[in-house]
């Protein structure tokens, strides 16, 4: 069996090529970063301290549209503020979406 062997017969045209691909490839990838930034909207919020008695169902509910699922609003409190837990505690400064 015989194999064929290639050689480059231009590199000029070769580097050229690659640059092309390269140039598409990074257009195609700054157009759908683009597209999924356009895509998130600035979240608004409004911060409140934690007075004792308050409970997160409680202010998740205070601040939660008619048309919205509390469980909703009490998932970005816990993502906005980074929380590994729903506990709260006297002092505390949450922040809370509002739409």
């Amino acid at each position: 069996m015989r194999t064929k062997n290639f050689y480059v017969q231009n590199p000029f045209h070769s580097m050229m090529m690659i640059i092309i691909v390269i140039l598409l490839v990074s257009l195609v990838f700054m157009v759908t970063v683009k597209a999924n930034i356009g895509d998130m909207e600035e979240i608004r919020y409004v911060e409140v301290h934690i007075k004792y008695g308050d409970t997160l169902w409680n202010l998740a509910k205070q601040f939660t549209p008619k048309n919205k699922d509390v469980r909703k609003t009490l998932y970005e409190i816990s993502v906005i503020n980074e929380m590994n837990s729903l506990e709260i505690y006297p002092g505390q400064i949450i922040k809370i979406p509002i739409e």
